[in-house]
């Protein structure tokens, strides 16, 4: 019997991930990582999460009452040595677990350096010490497939250089903690890189984060409220000029694809040969310039001008590109993902696409933007896009 310790169940990727190991090795029981807060105790936040997660995925018919009862929340703090899990506690636990290590601080602005560092970088070596006192079997970590920083062309499945030129404290601390991932090889490490993570590939629906994609989207709105203040009528007779890579690639891949690629590469019963680095990415990833084109119409914008240097950028120009200053990367330093570890491990090359047309990239968009709606009116009010959103609906509709 498989048993399974998972950092960061009550995350983006966690929950998805806890709910994917009970469904799928359904005789193992999960011991989860939590903290408590002011209102909740550790086992109500997790279980918390585990219920906002199950609701996203309407193609499932879960029992979840069933499920959590093979789920089991320990409280303890990534920032603490061992993870702060006493020897009392870690003596009732079961030897030679799976260990999946999901946990992170997706902040990127180096004043949020200390935290980012501590979680991601010191938190991760606190996850190993705890991995070797627990003899786990194998030792599986999250990272991001845009650890590769400020490479483009094809990023293969291998460590990048410690010293390699990266965007932000973000990319810094993943591209350290693979390393020491890597270098605990007794632990039979595995590295999982996704790409750009969005909500459920058939309900379009997402749980207990909202950065990537939505946080992109969520820049922009703030943006366009700005601009419109600058210049009322500016956004709806130009087009804005943005750097960007208009032939390049941008990957993006779904939570349900991410959780069932991880558990069907680490759950079979293979020996030590599975040790690697993993890319969880799309192999048809999206055109830069037609996602930035499918976002903005559907926005009711002009799409934006790709051009090569901001020396001529007037004010305007100048504000959005400060207001969405984290994403430049990732539409200047296109990359395409190489999958062969993957995709020998999964037996399986189609497993990996995820065809984002026109209007499936809509339907992400939609979903998010009535959530937001619901959550904070006052995004969607400030930038009128419910006006502009409304307009571009009945534009598509007459086609």
């Amino acid at each position: 019997m498989n048993h399974h310790f998972v950092t960061g169940a009550t995350g983006f990727i966690g929950s998805l991930l806890v709910l994917e190991l009970l469904e799928k090795d359904s005789t193992s029981e999960i011991w989860c990582l939590s903290r408590a807060n002011s209102q909740q105790s550790a086992k109500e936040r997790l279980h918390h999460s585990l219920r906002s997660a199950a609701q996203i995925d309407a193609t499932r018919n879960l029992n979840l009452d069933d499920l959590l009862i093979r789920c089991h929340a320990l409280e303890g703090d990534l920032t603490l040595p061992d993870c702060g899990i006493e020897q009392s506690i870690r003596q009732h636990l079961p030897k030679h677990m799976s260990f999946w290590h999901s946990a992170a601080s997706l902040n990127y602005e180096d004043r949020y350096r200390e935290e980012i560092e501590q979680i991601n970088i010191q938190g991760t070596r606190h996850a190993i010490g705890l991995a070797r006192l627990l003899s786990v079997r194998k030792f599986n970590y999250f990272s991001t497939a845009y650890v590769a920083g400020q490479a483009s062309g094809v990023i293969f499945e291998t460590l990048m250089d410690k010293h390699q030129a990266v965007n932000d404290v973000y990319e810094y601390s993943k591209v350290n903690a693979e390393w020491l991932v890597a270098s605990a090889i007794d632990l039979h490490p595995r590295i999982m890189r996704p790409s750009i993570v969005i909500g459920h590939s058939q309900t379009y629906a997402l749980a207990n984060s909202y950065s990537g994609l939505y946080g992109f989207i969520r820049r922009i709105a703030k943006s366009i409220s700005i601009m419109e203040r600058l210049d009322k009528h500016y956004l709806n007779e130009n087009a804005l000029r943005l750097r960007y890579d208009y032939d390049g690639y941008i990957n993006f891949i779904p939570i349900d694809h991410v959780v069932s690629q991880a558990v069907s590469i680490a759950l079979p019963d293979r020996q030590h040969s599975d040790v690697g680095v993993y890319h969880l990415t799309n192999s048809t990833p999206v055109h830069t310039g037609e996602f930035l084109s499918t976002l903005f119409q559907y926005l009711n914008l002009l799409p934006p001008i790709a051009v090569e240097e901001t020396k001529n950028f007037n004010e305007i120009d100048q504000s959005f590109s400060k207001g969405i200053d984290f994403y430049n990367s990732y539409l200047l330093y296109s990359k395409i993902f190489n999958r062969n570890n993957s995709d020998a491990a999964l037996n399986n090359t189609q497993a990996s696409s995820f065809a984002l047309t026109k209007t499936v990239l809509t339907d992400f968009f939609g979903w998010y933007l009535d959530y937001l709606m619901k959550t904070d009116p006052r995004v969607i009010e400030r930038a009128h896009l419910t006006e502009r959103v409304t307009e571009y609906r009945q534009q598509f509709a007459m086609g």
